[in-house]
């Protein structure tokens, strides 16, 4: 198949355009190529969370997971008391 300048332009266009909206352009599409800023607080939140649940479900935890939860998702509830 054979592409002529034009269309080979256009296909370029198309493409960056579409990086540009998907946030892989720097500023012009709404993209951005910045990490996200990392929030140690609610990344434990989130994982003392899913041990939660996987807790209620019986699931088991590995080793790591275990050391975790009893060092960081034991503390006070929502009504201030020790769980």
């Amino acid at each position: 198949m054979k592409l002529t300048k034009q269309q080979l332009k256009q296909i370029i266009r198309e493409e960056l355009e579409g990086l540009l909206e998907v946030g892989g352009g720097t500023g012009r599409g709404g993209g951005s190529i910045t990490p996200p800023v990392k929030n140690p607080q609610k990344e434990k939140q989130d994982r003392c969370s899913q041990l939660s649940r996987k807790k209620s479900k019986g699931e088991e935890f590995s080793e790591e997971d275990q050391k975790f939860f009893h060092e960081n998702c034991r503390g006070t509830g929502p009504t201030g008391r020790n769980q």
